[in-house]
């Protein structure tokens, strides 16, 4: 079965970057179904593509799955790691090929399903030098990555600061992968909520030499009408924003989605506020014909000179729920986009007559 298991490996297809994967499934001593990684869809993991894919809906219980790489212990939601499938198929045991060579990521995944009471085995050292050889590429992909030498730099020093026991060392890995996963698809949240948001926003405003421009979409559906004026932790902020203003280091452009097709006294007071620092101000009703419901979240925030790309989410409270840069250039260039889309489909509602200071 081990054997197999690294004849699925063989059969994936793809780039460097990506490990080759296989893995078999086994219940009351027969084989039950076999599956490699990207087998269905491109990137899809060989344990969710055996469980859900060719085994989906059967029976699994006690069974055993030989996987020629340890089994991750994390995705990006909504999706869940193959720990989870693994655990939630209610397996006895797994049997794996190699660790993963991530040191973020290897011996965690056996650890978790150790903890969930499955059986872990290991292949035997010759199918395991096998494998690493199959997967040099993906390994030295890993060890060359900088995001993941730098990610393990900060490791180190939070080692060295006093992070010595085993849970501190667990804790900082697993804070550090997150960052390094997040870094890799080329976004990072932004802490602090509220003012750790605005802060890098206005950061990014006050740090050029050059004017700025930024384009906003911003979508008043988020807050209760009642608190658009007193939200107090924005004061600040727009203060500062008004300031840049003031010495020509920025031009503001603002696209406002309304609560309902009718602009209410409330928000018709709260964007007038806005003409003391926008060149050009446009309202869109949110059932507008050429947008989409899920195109219209979340809002937009762009800094056109220097191609920086923010969105930021709020929930039902109107907190602020998570704030998010964008790193990539294809980021940059699909929010822009968008954000031209949403300002086509909006409706002028004021245009600066007199040129900015």
């Amino acid at each position: 079965m081990m054997e197999l298991a690294v004849a699925e490996a063989r059969k994936t297809s793809g780039d460097e970057a990506n490990p080759l994967v296989g893995a078999v499934a086994v219940r009351d001593n027969k084989l039950v179904g076999t599956a490699y990684r990207s087998q269905v869809k491109g990137g899809e993991h060989a344990e969710y593509t055996l469980l859900e894919r060719v085994l989906k809906g059967q029976d699994l219980a006690g069974g055993t799955i030989y996987t020629t790489l340890e089994p991750c212990t994390k995705r990006n939601k909504p999706k869940s790691s193959c720990v989870e499938w693994l655990i939630a198929r209610r397996v006895a045991r797994v049997v794996v090929g190699m660790w993963d060579p991530n040191p973020f990521i290897s011996g965690r995944g056996c650890r978790l399903l150790r903890e969930a009471g499955i059986t872990v085995d290991v292949f035997p050292p010759d199918l395991m030098s096998l494998l690493e050889d199959l997967n040099r590429n993906f390994i030295r992909t890993i060890k060359d990555d900088a995001i993941n030498q730098g990610v393990q730099e900060i490791a180190n020093l939070a080692f060295q600061s006093g992070a010595t026991s085993q849970r501190a060392r667990e804790a900082v890995a697993a804070a550090l992968k997150d960052y390094a996963d997040e870094l890799r698809l080329g976004q990072i949240s932004i802490p602090e909520k509220e003012a750790g948001y605005f802060k890098r926003l206005l950061d990014c405003i006050e740090r050029t030499s050059e004017k700025e421009s930024l384009k906003a979409y911003i979508r008043l559906t988020a807050f209760d009408p009642a608190e658009l004026h007193v939200k107090s932790s924005l004061q600040g902020f727009y203060e500062r924003l008004a300031s840049a203003v003031e010495n020509g280091k920025i031009e503001l452009e603002y696209v406002f989605l309304l609560r309902r097709e009718e602009l209410s006294e409330i928000e018709r007071s709260f964007i007038d506020g806005y003409k003391k620092v926008a060149r050009r101000i446009s309202i869109l009703h949110p059932k507008h014909p050429w947008v989409s419901p899920e195109f219209l979240r979340p809002s937009i925030v762009l800094l056109e000179r220097q191609r920086i790309a923010f969105t930021h989410d709020r929930g039902d409270d109107t907190t602020l729920l998570q704030a998010t840069e964008w790193l990539l250039p294809q980021d940059y260039d699909r929010l822009s986009v968008q954000f031209t889309k949403l300002q086509l489909a909006s409706t002028p509602y004021y245009a600066q007559t007199s040129p900015s200071k």
